[in-house]
């Protein structure tokens, strides 16, 4: 295979295997993100936020990544201390998730603007996709969910004066499930091969708005066990802490990066032995919702982010704090 050429010329050439599809995605990400305007995120960490989130995507569609492209508008004022130490942490988590940060741009801007993009390769047979489940096909997610909101939930209530002081090791782990997520570059590629595998997505907008995108793309609803669904156990400190339900952290607004999978029914052994927990399966009809083998509600609890609807901190609010009369 011919040796690639990285940042430093017109262009990067990238080796691409044979008898395979690109694959593409882009992600921008707001320069006043939630927790860095709490003061939660260095720089680094913040370079590292945005691979992961188009890396993300690249796994999700069972791909394996080729590289990332950065694109970064900076007003005149912008620290070049800051964005020294931003490109370093993306060069390191582009490494790291076997991405390499390959070039890009950086160039003026009125208005601060930054954006990653992630490519990879599938073979030219396959993919994984939202639209491919079916009724009798078990749902299951990657792993725990709900770290995310909860840190997001907590960290907001605590600037606003709403929420008591957790240890310290407990808000150490919320700042960094906050913001260093991490991609499930392994797994995705590993369910390609399994041909069992039915649909796939990453959740980054939360749980229930990414089960309402999953249910839409296959035209198919979801029977839900809440109870069998793996919290992240911080999920149920803050839950308890600002005296907020922890299905409704774990459903709504929240970028986990876990994989939400749908697979065939006879194929679960398999499944687990991946590291997926089944929490439901695809029906067909509308959503329904159970806890303790009764039924809780019909559709999705929760409410995930939606992009032209408002900033991350209203969102929060919304979801997360139960309303006063």
């Amino acid at each position: 295979m011919p040796q690639g050429v990285g940042a430093g010329d017109d262009a990067a050439v990238v080796p691409f295997p044979p008898a395979s599809r690109l694959v593409v995605s882009s992600d921008r990400i707001p320069e006043d993100l939630l927790a860095r305007r709490l003061g939660l995120m260095s720089a680094a960490e913040f370079g590292q936020y945005l691979v992961a989130v188009s890396v993300s995507d690249i796994a999700a569609m069972g791909a394996k990544p080729l590289g990332t492209l950065l694109t970064l508008g900076l007003t005149s004022d912008f620290p070049v201390d800051y964005l020294r130490e931003l490109v370093r942490g993306a060069v390191a988590a582009g490494r790291t998730w076997g991405s390499p940060v390959l070039g890009g741009d950086t160039s003026s801007s009125s208005a601060i603007s930054l954006s990653s993009s992630a490519f990879g390769h599938l073979p030219a047979d396959r993919a994984l996709t939202r639209s491919g489940a079916r009724s009798g096909d078990i749902l299951a997610v990657s792993g725990a969910v709900g770290g995310f909101g909860a840190a997001l939930a907590y960290f907001t209530a605590q600037s606003e004066g709403a929420a008591p002081q957790l240890p310290s090791k407990s808000a150490e782990e919320l700042r960094a499930r906050l913001v260093r997520p991490t991609p499930r570059v392994d797994l995705g590629p590993a369910l390609l091969e399994r041909e069992w595998c039915t649909s796939c997505m990453d959740i980054t907008d939360g749980l229930g708005q990414s089960l309402t995108e999953l249910s839409e793309a296959s035209q198919i609803g979801f029977d839900i066990d809440v109870e069998a669904l793996p919290l992240h156990p911080l999920t149920w400190e803050v839950s308890k802490a600002i005296g907020v339900d922890p299905y409704e952290i774990a459903f709504g607004i929240g970028l986990d990066l876990e994989l939400l999978v749908t697979f065939k029914a006879d194929r679960l052994r398999e499944a687990e032995s991946v590291g997926l927990t089944a929490f439901g399966s695809a029906r067909a009809g509308f959503t329904q919702v159970r806890a303790g083998g009764r039924p809780a509600q019909a559709g999705v609890p929760g409410r995930g982010w939606e992009h032209f609807g408002g900033d991350a901190s209203d969102f929060v609010a919304r979801a997360h704090r139960p309303e006063t009369s």
